[in-house]
């Protein structure tokens, strides 16, 4: 085997890797890792004590190089703690974070690297190139690596977190940890500042708005595709979830919600007040999106109590009207879907909640036209169930006079006969 280059006392660049039962995936992760031909870098590999066999497939994996260390914690905390931990031992000029399910470019250290000590800067965000795990997730593959890869040119000061949390800009940029490279002393100052609980599911919009908010300068070369992010191995994609899955996730974005708020409080910036609203109501989009695509339509029902619980009313209004109002207008586009179940039942639980929101809510723009919508389907509606009785009726008529008219041609009036039925008939209600 060939012998691993031995890495320089204080290296230029940090890789930090976080796996949690990723024994799949990580050998491939580490490969890519090893195959640096460079020995200005090192590699912390943080082990969230998973319960797989992923701590035995990272030290089969990193053998005897020298450059990795890896780390095998005693308790599962999550991401950003692990993250934490490996910044906290990191000495690189310059960090890249990677996640174990995801493989970095074999020629990161010849061509990144290059880069980013040509040009200053506190943030690097590189391109990546997604791979569609499953065949549902390729839609989504495409459309988020044309995302992550749009972003150009460069952003100082205040336009880096603009960019990422809010609609100011022409360009919106992601928020993602894990496309961007760091300067090392900026990083591990930066993650000082933050949090030390455990986060959950979207942890990275936290510490990414944690460190644009420091930042004083950001470069987009996103040309330079650096990472291969396996779409629907993680915690990504568009696959069905429990109802209990659910309610662990929007409780986490809650916590995560929580933390930027507290931040900004701490700083005192109004400005960066107004972006930690814009990131709350994106939470709220996800958290809708999510509702929509991966539960069971009972499960959607059965959530809601979570969600008030969690968020309040008048958030779960707002996160309920666009995919009220979407399903509305699909409705209308084609009137043989006016009893479609779904609206009926997601307007079973949202007209609740409305009546007992505040007065404020049934006025703003977006429910006022939800409102409107709903309306439309009700007119539509009752004028179809009165065409439908006025049919029935005349039907009902036609059918009424039909067997008249059959006993009055079969027996006249006047006629010996009828007269003698009538008789008879008279006799009997006697």
């Amino acid at each position: 085997m060939k012998t691993p280059p031995r890495v320089n006392a204080v290296p230029l660049l940090s890789f930090v890797v976080i796996a949690y039962n990723v024994e799949d995936s990580i050998a491939r992760c580490l490969c890519g890792l090893r195959a640096q031909l460079s020995t200005v870098a090192e590699v912390i590999v943080v082990d969230d004590a998973s319960t797989d066999g992923t701590l035995t497939a990272i030290n089969s994996a990193v053998e005897d190089d020298p450059r990795f260390r890896v780390i095998s914690k005693c308790r599962n905390e999550g991401p950003h703690l692990a993250r934490r931990t490996g910044v906290e031992l990191s000495s690189g000029r310059y960090v890249y974070f990677v996640d174990g399910d995801d493989e970095v470019s074999a020629v990161f250290c010849d061509v990144a690297l290059p880069f980013m000590q040509s040009h200053e800067a506190d943030i690097y965000r590189f391109g990546i190139d997604v791979v569609a795990c499953g065949d549902k997730n390729k839609a989504s593959a495409a459309s988020t690596a044309s995302v992550f890869n749009a972003s150009r040119g460069e952003s100082e000061g205040a336009d880096i977190l603009a960019r990422s949390f809010s609609d100011d800009c022409e360009q919106q940029d992601t928020w993602s940890v894990t496309v961007c490279a760091y300067n090392g002393d900026f990083c591990r100052a930066a993650w000082k500042t933050m949090v030390s609980e455990r986060l959950g599911y979207m942890e990275d919009a936290y510490e990414f708005f944690v460190l644009a908010s420091r930042a004083r300068r950001l470069i987009n070369c996103t040309d330079i595709h650096m990472l291969k992010y396996y779409f629907g191995a993680g915690r990504s994609g568009y696959g069905s979830m429990s109802r209990d899955s659910f309610e662990q996730r929007q409780r986490e974005i809650k916590v995560l919600v929580e933390c930027v708020q507290a931040y900004v409080s701490d700083s005192c910036t109004d400005s960066l007040a107004r972006y930690a609203c814009w990131l709350e109501e994106r939470c709220l989009l996800t958290i809708s999106n999510e509702w929509v695509t991966r539960l069971s339509l009972g499960d959607q029902l059965d959530v809601i109590p979570a969600l008030v619980d969690t968020w309040g009313v008048g958030s779960v209004l707002h996160a309920l009207v666009a995919p009220l109002m979407g399903r509305a207008r699909w409705v209308l586009e084609d009137c043989s879907r006016l009893d479609d179940m779904t609206l009926i039942r997601w307007r079973s639980v949202f007209e609740p909640l409305m009546e007992a929101s505040d007065v404020a809510f049934r006025h703003d723009e977006k429910t006022s036209i939800l409102i409107e919508l709903l309306r439309q389907i009700d007119d539509h509606r009752t004028a179809r169930d009165r065409d439908v009785r006025e049919r029935l009726e005349l039907e009902m008529a036609r059918e009424s006079v039909f067997p008249r008219r059959v006993f009055n041609a079969l027996l006249p009036r006047g006629s010996k006969i009828r007269r003698a039925l009538s008789a008879v008939v008279r006799e009997l209600s006697s």
